[in-house]
């Protein structure tokens, strides 16, 4: 049995299990941000009902979820996703590759 505080998943045939301090509570993005991991995965944005609306991969999570919520111009489709999001997941995965699976 894993710590208090462990967040496990399975997913795809692989597990996950990384400490995160926003396990079983609410936390603004700005602090979940802070938390994710400078691995390859898999992200999913949710909208504020809890609805999944956009998923997608990286070879970084770290820079590449932080992207979406740095002030930067985005075309039009870009700029009403981020208007959407209101939390985010990821999965953390081997490799870039195991993310498209």
């Amino acid at each position: 049995m894993k710590p208090r505080g462990y967040y496990s998943e399975l997913r795809f045939g692989f597990s996950v299990s990384r400490k995160l301090k926003w396990h079983l509570k609410t936390v603004p993005i700005e602090e979940k941000l802070k938390e994710i991991p400078s691995s390859p995965g898999v992200y999913l944005h949710k909208d504020g009902a809890g609805r999944v609306i956009y998923v997608g991969k990286a070879k970084n999570l770290r820079s590449r979820v932080r992207s979406y919520f740095r002030a930067r111009p985005f075309d039009r489709k870009t700029d009403a996703l981020v208007g959407q999001i209101a939390d985010f997941e990821f999965i953390v995965t081997d490799n870039e590759v195991e993310a498209l699976i």
